[in-house]
């Protein structure tokens, strides 16, 4: 498949007359009920130029939300609003926006998402912990457990036959798409391996799809068995921020059976929850 990795994708032909959408960038996440945009055209025209509101789902299928015409005067630039839609477009579902000036041929713009869910607000704590990092231990009834120091942050799991992915925000952004900043651990409870990611976002440009791989992360992070399973040690510098107490990072855990916050989805953070440093 022919693949194009990219930040943003403008299909275009241009006209005599350069129009151009230029706010927000591509992979912008929307909150509120009005999507605006701003948008204008480098000489005077008396053509129009057409704007679709698009949805793409995750197989690219296209869906038309909302039209617009505007017919430029002597103002080169404007406000493009249309409606908010009434579900999130999060994950590897976007928005894109087709402009067409007279009969030339299109551009589009995107990906943009749209987070219409309430965001958590609430937050689990991490406590600090100044022992060896090899005894931070799980109690008999905990899968999971975070900690930190002035070092790094500190992850304990086990207690479980499932194998578990943890996924961190460190700048707690509440995006509408996984973005490199992101980080993805998972743990294999079979033989007590801890693999690091980080995800690399991209648009088909057959489909226009989103697409997501994960590349391996490299870093100082260290790893230790326990008797019921690891504790994971990741350096503040590896997570690309300054330790400071109160911080907040955005975090959800996952596998095949179950997802915390329960309503959490793996590719939007703006669903995660809170990890607070206390």
């Amino acid at each position: 498949m022919n693949k194009v990795f990219v930040t943003a994708m403008v299909l275009a032909i241009f006209s005599q007359c350069f129009s151009d959408l230029y706010s927000p960038e591509a992979w912008y996440s929307f909150r509120r009920d009005t999507l605006v945009f701003s948008a204008g055209v480098s000489d005077d025209t008396d053509e129009r130029v057409f704007y679709e509101l698009i949805q793409r789902d995750e197989t690219g299928r296209p869906t038309t939300l909302f039209t617009r015409t505007v017919r430029p005067t002597e103002e080169k630039e404007w406000t493009l609003e249309f409606p908010a839609p009434k579900r999130d477009v999060v994950g590897k579902d976007a928005l894109w926006v087709k402009e067409t000036i007279g009969s030339a041929n299109p551009k589009v713009y995107g990906p943009y998402g749209f987070i219409h869910t309430k965001l958590i607000e609430t937050g689990d704590s991490a406590l600090v912990f100044s022992g060896e990092l090899r005894n931070f231990s799980l109690n008999i009834n905990e899968t999971y457990k975070f900690a930190h120091n002035r070092n790094g942050l500190i992850i304990a799991l086990g207690n479980t036959e499932d194998n578990l992915t943890v996924s961190i925000d460190p700048a707690n952004s509440k995006t509408a798409f996984l973005a490199f900043a992101n980080r993805i651990i998972m743990y294999n409870a079979e033989n007590k391996s801890v693999e690091f990611y980080y995800p690399e976002r991209s648009i088909d440009s057959r489909t226009m799809a989103v697409q997501y791989r994960i590349r391996d992360w490299e870093g100082e992070m260290q790893v230790f068995e326990t008797a019921n399973g690891v504790v994971i040690f990741i350096p503040w510098f590896d997570l690309g921020v300054k330790y400071e107490p109160g911080r907040r990072f955005g975090y959800m855990l996952n596998n095949e059976k179950f997802a915390y916050p329960a309503r959490a989805s793996h590719h939007s953070p703006a669903s995660w929850g809170n990890l607070i440093l206390q």
